[in-house]
C-alpha cells in the first residue's frame, strides 16, 4: 500500500501563487518599488525649485504599475498596446521605452488619440490631466472590457482603476480602485495594492489575510490528523508483523518437532516412506509462503520508511513556508511605517516651502502694487492737470456753441412742427387710401359661402402691394359652377404698391368679367400686355410688375349627383400653388418662372395646370411675404417650412388652420418687423 499526500490541496490559491520562486522575487519587487517611490516624491519636492521632466516619472509608473496587472488572456498576446489621451509628452517618453524594452517579454505598441472618438480598445488607455472632462464617458464606453484606465490626477474616483496622484495632493504617489479594476476582469498584484490601495480595499486584504492564515492553520491541523492516523495505521502494522513472526516461530518448532520424530521412527522409514514425501512437500510450500511473507513484511517495511521520510520533508518545507512568510509580512508592515514616516516628513517640508513662497511672492506683489500705485498717482496728477486746462478752453469753446444750439434749437422746434402736420395730412391720405383698398378686396363672407376658406392678410405698412382677388360666374346651363379665385403680389409695398393693387384688381375684372377671358393662362398674357401697356414700360424705365396665382374651379351641379369631382385650371407668374389631397402629402405645383408687366419683355408663353380633384381636397395660395420673412436669426420662412405646417395641420378646419398659422408666424418673427406684405389663401374644394 502506498501513502500519497499532495500538499497543494491542503493550501489556498493566494500560498499556491505566492511560491518558492515568487517568496524569493518578492524582496526584490519591493525594494524596487520603495526606491521608485522615494524617487517620485524627491522629484515632487525639488519641483518647487527647477523644471523636472513629470512625464518620464509618469511613464515609469504606467509600465511599473502594468507589470503588476494580469489580463484574462495575457499568454496568447503579440503585442502589448498601450493608449495615450491628451498627454504627448508621456507618449513622447514612452515611444522612446517602446522601442528600447519589453513589457512582460512581450513588445510594447504606444498610440497615440488627440480626440476621445478616436480612441480605441487597448490593453492600457492613459488620460492626461487636460482630458479629465471625458473621463466618465470613456469609463462607461470600455465598461466590463479588460481595458486598464491609467489616469492623472482624477478627481472623481468612483470612474478611475489607477490614479496617479500629483504633487498638489498629500500622501501616497497613486491611488487604486480595486472593484472596478475586478469589474474590469483584471487581477491585480498584492504587492502595489499595499502601497495604493484605498483603506477599504486594504482592510478587506487584510481580512482576507486573516482568514487565508486560519485556513492554513485549519489545513496544518487536518495533516497532523492524517499523519496521527498513519503512524496509528503503522502501530497496528508492527502488531501484525509480530504476531506473523510468532506464528514462524511456531511453524519452526513443529517442523524440529516432526524431523525428531523422523530419526526416532526409522523403522517406520520403508512403511512411512510415501506419508514422509507428501509431508516433505507440504514443508516446501510452507517455506515458500514464509518466504513470501517474509518478503512482503520487508517491502512494507522499506514503504513506511520512505513515506516517513516524505513527511518529515514536507513538514519541514511547511515550516519554512510560514517563518518565511511570517518574515515578509515583517518587512512590509516595517517599509510602511518608514513610508508613512517619510510621507510625514515630505509633507511637512512642502508646507514650509509652500509657506515661504506664499509669503515671498505677498511681499514681491505689495512692493510692485506700492511702486505701480505711485507711478500710476504721478501720472494722474500730470493728465489731471492737462485735462483741467482742456476743460477750461472747452468751457468756452461750449459756451459760445451753446447760444449757437439754442437760436438753432429754436429754428428746428418750428420745422418739426411743419413736419408734424405734414405727417398727419399724410397718414390720414393713407388711412383714406386703406378704406378704398379694403372696398376692391372681395368680401370674406361671399367666399365663405362657396368654400370653406381663411385669409391670412398682414400688410407691412397701413396699405399694401398684396391683394387678393374672388369673381364667381355662376352656372351654366349644365349648371356647372365656374369660380376664379387669385392671389397677386405687386412691386413694393405702401403707397406704391397699393396704386399697383389697385390696377391689377380692375385689369383681372376686366379681362375676366368684361373680356369674358375663361383660360387661365390667357387671362396672365393679357395681364402682362395691358400692364406694359398701362405704365408705359417699352418707353420708359419703368420695371414694376405683379407675381399672381390664379385659379380657376368648376364644380359640377351637386343635385344631380353627390361627390362629384372638382375641376381646377392653375397657372402662376413666379408664384407656386400648394395642393393638399385628403390623405395624402402636400404637392407644390410650380408656376412659370415670368412675371406680368416689368421691364424685360418675355416671349415665352404662361403655362397651365388642369387637375381633377376631389371634393376635401385643400388648395393653398400665397404670396412671396411669408416665404420671404426671416426670424430674430436671419433665417427666411421658406416654402419647406410651410409645407411642413401644411403636412402637420392641413387636416384640421380652415378656421382652425388659420389660427394655428397666426401662432406659428407670431413665434417665428418674436420681436422681429415685418420684411414684406403678407397674403395667404386656403380653400378646401
Amino acid at each position: 500500500m502506498k501513502l500519497v499526500i499532495d500538499m497543494s490541496a491542503h493550501f489556498p490559491k493566494f500560498v499556491q501563487d505566492s511560491g518558492s520562486r515568487e517568496i524569493c522575487c518578492m524582496n526584490y519587487h519591493l525594494r524596487k518599488l520603495f526606491c521608485l517611490i522615494v524617487s517620485a516624491w524627491i522629484l515632487i519636492f525639488t519641483s518647487f525649485s527647477q523644471k523636472v521632466p513629470e512625464s518620464w516619472l509618469k511613464s515609469e509608473f504606467i509600465v511599473l504599475l502594468t507589470s503588476h496587472v494580469t489580463w484574462p488572456e495575457e499568454a496568447e498576446m503579440d503585442t502589448f498596446r498601450i493608449g495615450i489621451l491628451g498627454a504627448d509628452k508621456v507618449y513622447s517618453m514612452l515611444g522612446m521605452k517602446a522601442n528600447l524594452d519589453t513589457l512582460k517579454n512581450i513588445p510594447v505598441s504606444v498610440e497615440y488619440f488627440r480626440r476621445t472618438r478616436e480612441v480605441r480598445p487597448v490593453q492600457v488607455l492613459f488620460l492626461g490631466k487636460e482630458k479629465q472632462a471625458a473621463l466618465k464617458k470613456v469609463f462607461k464606453r470600455f465598461k466590463d472590457e479588460p481595458v486598464l484606465i491609467i489616469t492623472d490626477s482624477a478627481m472623481n474616483y468612483d470612474y478611475t482603476m489607477l490614479n496617479l496622484l500629483g504633487k498638489s495632493m498629500a500622501g501616497k504617489p497613486f491611488e487604486i480602485n480595486k472593484a472596478n479594476i475586478d469589474n474590469a476582469g483584471l487581477s491585480l498584484s498584492y504587492r502595489i495594492l499595499y502601497v495604493g490601495g484605498r483603506e477599504d480595499d486594504l482592510r478587506l486584504l487584510v481580512q482576507e489575510s486573516e482568514r487565508l492564515r486560519g485556513e492554513l492553520a485549519g489545513n496544518l491541523d487536518s495533516i497532523q490528523n492524517v499523519l496521527s492516523d498513519r503512524q496509528e495505521e503503522l502501530a497496528r502494522t508492527s502488531l501484525k508483523l509480530e504476531q506473523r513472526t510468532g506464528e514462524i516461530n511456531k511453524l519452526n518448532k513443529a517442523i524440529n518437532q516432526q524431523t525428531e520424530q523422523l530419526s526416532n521412527l526409522t523403522d517406520d522409514v520403508d512403511l512411512k516412506q510415501m506419508d514422509l514425501e507428501e509431508k516433505i512437500r507440504f514443508l516446501g510450500s510452507q517455506e515458500e509462503r514464509i518466504q513470501e511473507k517474509e518478503q512482503e513484511i520487508i517491502e512494507m517495511n522499506e514503504d513506511i520508511s520512505q513515506k516517513e521520510k516524505r513527511i518529515s520533508a514536507q513538514w519541514r518545507i511547511l515550516d519554512e513556508r510560514y517563518k518565511e512568510s511570517a518574515k515578509q509580512r515583517l518587512m512590509i508592515e516595517e517599509q510602511d511605517d518608514k513610508l508613512r514616516l517619510q510621507s510625514l516628513k515630505i509633507e511637512q517640508q512642502k508646507l514650509l516651502l509652500i509657506f515661504f513662497l506664499i509669503l515671498s511672492l505677498l511681499i514681491i506683489i505689495m512692493i510692485f502694487l506700492i511702486y505701480r500705485a505711485y507711478r500710476v498717482k504721478k501720472r494722474a496728477n500730470r493728465i489731471l492737470r492737462e485735462k483741467n486746462r482742456i476743460i477750461q478752453e472747452q468751457n468756452k469753446a461750449i459756451s459760445n456753441q451753446k447760444e449757437e444750439i439754442e437760436s438753432q434749437r429754436d429754428q428746428l422746434q418750428d420745422v418739426n412742427r411743419k413736419i408734424e402736420r405734414q405727417n398727419e395730412n399724410i397718414r390720414a391720405s393713407i388711412s383714406y387710401g386703406l378704406t378704398i383698398q379694403q372696398a376692391i378686396l372681395p368680401d370674406m363672407k361671399e367666399i365663405e359661402r362657396h368654400f370653406e376658406s381663411f385669409v391670412l392678410f398682414y400688410p407691412k405698412d397701413i396699405v399694401s402691394g398684396d391683394f387678393y382677388w374672388f369673381s364667381n360666374l355662376g352656372r351654366n346651363r349644365a349648371g356647372d359652377e365656374t369660380i376664379f379665385i387669385a392671389a397677386i403680389d405687386c412691386t413694393g409695398h405702401g403707397v406704391p404698391g397699393a396704386f399697383l393693387s389697385m390696377i391689377g384688381s380692375r385689369m383681372l375684372s376686366a379681362i375676366v368679367n368684361e373680356s369674358k377671358v375663361r383660360e387661365t393662362d390667357t387671362i396672365l398674357e393679357l395681364m402682362n400686355k395691358r400692364l406694359r401697356h398701362a405704365l408705359n414700360q417699352p418707353r420708359s424705365e419703368n420695371d414694376d410688375g405683379m407675381d399672381i396665382c390664379l385659379c380657376k374651379i368648376i364644380r359640377k351641379d351637386a343635385r344631380k349627383q353627390k361627390d362629384q369631382p372638382v375641376y381646377l385650371s392653375f397657372s402662376g407668374a413666379k408664384r407656386s400653388l400648394f395642393l393638399k389631397r385628403e390623405g395624402r402629402e402636400v404637392e407644390i405645383i410650380k408656376g412659370d418662372r415670368r412675371t406680368t408687366g416689368g421691364g424685360h419683355f418675355n416671349p415665352n408663353p404662361f403655362s397651365k395646370h388642369e387637375l381633377l380633384l376631389q371634393q376635401g381636397d385643400r388648395i393653398y395660395l400665397t404670396t412671396d411675404g411669408l416665404m420671404d420673412q426671416h426670424s430674430p436669426e436671419r433665417i427666411k420662412y421658406r416654402s419647406k417650412r410651410f409645407v411642413h405646417f401644411l403636412n402637420r395641420y392641413g387636416n384640421l378646419p380652415m378656421n382652425e388652420q388659420h389660427t394655428r398659422l397666426e401662432e406659428e408666424l407670431h413665434d417665428y418673427m418674436s420681436d422681429e418687423n415685418q420684411t414684406d406684405d403678407i397674403t395667404v389663401m386656403g380653400l378646401k374644394l
